[in-house]
């Protein structure tokens, strides 16, 4: 990984395994999928949704957390708003009463995204943390 990016694309099948073999026994409802644009062409970046860990850093929690990486070539078009909005609604439907957006300080892009899905449809709760 470089700045958070793969650049190794054997690095980038060994990750997508380690992803579907964490996430298979939750049968779809929480991992990390791919953000395939409406138009084609290269897979824009992923959408993550799973349960937040708890102080221990390993134990789940109850809160729920939506994310999203894209390639800086992806950014812009609303394909980060329109996969958060689709696997939300899917959660919204097994009874979730909210879902948190954790953004690093300094990140305007996705905290766009955050106030974009608050403002509309009043379930996102924008949580800024700063990396150490």
């Amino acid at each position: 990984m470089r700045h958070g990016r793969m650049t190794d694309p054997s690095e980038a099948r060994d990750r997508v395994r380690l992803w579907r073999e964490r996430w298979a026994p939750y049968a779809g409802r929480w991992g990390l999928w791919a953000i395939e644009p409406r138009a084609g062409g290269p897979v824009a970046g992923s959408i993550l949704l799973k349960p937040l860990p708890g102080r221990d850093g390993v134990t789940l929690t109850e809160d729920i957390e939506v994310g999203w990486h894209l390639h800086p070539d992806a950014q812009g078009n609303g394909c980060a708003t329109e996969a958060a909005r689709a696997v939300l609604e899917r959660e919204f439907a097994t009874g979730t009463p909210r879902v948190y957006a954790v953004v690093m300080a300094g990140n305007d892009a996705s905290m766009a995204v955050a106030r974009r899905l608050r403002e509309r449809v009043m379930f996102a709760e924008v949580v800024t943390s700063r990396r150490r």
